[in-house]
């Protein structure tokens, strides 16, 4: 018995003595492991973006094969899926298309139209009446501004920002050159994840078995289900939300004839994209754009908003989207808060996903703990 524990005693130190020493070498070379990792960071990149267009292509290949061409079986093995991918591919180009040529110079003309009306901006702040009476106060600031200067600049930063950005390219080619072949071969490594999906699922878990226990293997693969079905899930609802309200939101602000229709609804759509708090920064920015024209109608498109808003979370949003991602209010503004405050709007939108993760493991682990224990919380 008490050889059996001084062997069980000096594995454990002699582990513990090996940790340490790995450690304090560690910690004396932190300069040299973090630039080797940036390294190879910087070869994984253009495959970790590549995986994260196959994740978003994913989303409308799976609607051409499961939806629209569902019942459609072609003689020919893997025929479907190129097809798909190519109606995939060609809907991408359009979107790009789009937004360059049609939607880009849109909003380019409202932006230059709402600085031009800069110096009018004053004589409408002192027309609503709960700023009546500081008058006086608003016309001393502006005397303070010299708005011409600054709507020249700004005019000239609009129009220029296209010539800007090609000198800067030009300026940069060696460096854009690096870029370009990145974004390439993540776009080429993205297509084939897409072609043979199915064939590197199946690889990954032969790998996976392989290399563990069942036991841990089947809980990885489990895991890696939930993962990609709550990020698949919230993208999927979330792309949908932003162009169903988007459209609604051009739709009604060409009906009620409110100004900078194009360029509001862009932005509202892109708002729907980050949960909750988007639509508040939507609201908030196209109101202070409409400000400038109309206070009148800045007010109106504040209760035309949360009206939509209203019937969209209500009849639209339920009906088409359904609930996504089953991860309360609360727990969504902590990931769009704790998401913000690191990485910005990009932590915004993958923190909730994230958390719905975490929030259902946690609701797993916790239902099989009471489960085991035969308590009952309904009945406490």
């Amino acid at each position: 018995m008490d050889e059996k524990y001084d062997k069980k005693a000096f594995k454990f130190y002699r582990n513990l003595i090996a940790f340490g020493i790995i450690l304090y070498i560690l910690l004396n070379n932190l300069h040299m492991i973090w630039h080797y990792f940036n390294i190879f960071l910087g070869i994984l990149t253009p495959f970790l973006a590549g995986g994260f267009v196959a994740f978003i292509l994913n989303i409308p290949l799976k609607l051409f094969e499961e939806k629209i061409f569902k019942k459609w079986q072609p003689k020919k093995k893997g025929g479907k899926r190129a097809v798909c991918m190519l109606l995939t591919l060609l809907s991408l180009a359009l979107i790009i298309f789009l937004l360059i040529y049609i939607v880009g110079p849109r909003v380019q003309a409202s932006l230059i139209s709402v600085v031009e009306k800069l110096p009018e901006f004053e004589n409408q702040l002192v027309k609503i009446p709960v700023l009546k009476d500081y008058e006086e106060n608003i016309h001393e600031i502006f005397s303070k501004i010299n708005i011409n200067s600054a709507q020249k600049a700004l005019i000239d930063y609009i129009k220029n920002a296209n010539t800007d950005l090609f000198n800067t390219i030009v300026s940069r080619v060696g460096s854009v050159l690096n870029t370009l072949f990145g974004v390439l071969m993540g776009f080429v490594f993205a297509i084939y994840a897409l072609i043979s999906k199915e064939d590197l699922s199946r690889k990954s878990k032969e790998l996976l078995y392989s290399a563990l226990p069942e036991r841990w293997s089947d809980k990885l693969v489990k895991l890696g289900k939930i993962i990609f079905e709550n990020f698949y899930n919230f993208f999927t609802g979330q792309f949908i939300e932003a162009l169903v309200f988007g459209a609604m939101c051009f739709v009604g602000m060409l009906i009620f004839r409110f100004p900078f229709a194009p360029a509001i609804s862009i932005i509202m759509g892109l708002g729907a994209l980050i949960p909750i708090l988007g639509a508040y920064i939507g609201v908030f920015t196209g109101a202070l754009l409409i400000l400038l024209q109309s206070p009148f109608k800045a007010l109106m498109f504040i209760i035309f908003v949360v009206v939509l808003q209203q019937f969209d979370g209500n009849v639209t949003y339920p009906r088409i989207v359904g609930n996504k991602v089953g991860l309360p209010a609360m727990f969504v503004i902590v990931a769009i808060t704790v998401g913000g405050a690191l990485f910005g709007v990009t932590g915004m939108i993958l923190f909730v996903p994230l958390f719905s993760t975490i929030y259902e493991l946690l609701t797993i682990y916790k239902n099989k703990r009471l489960k085991e224990k035969g308590i009952n919380i309904k009945t406490k």
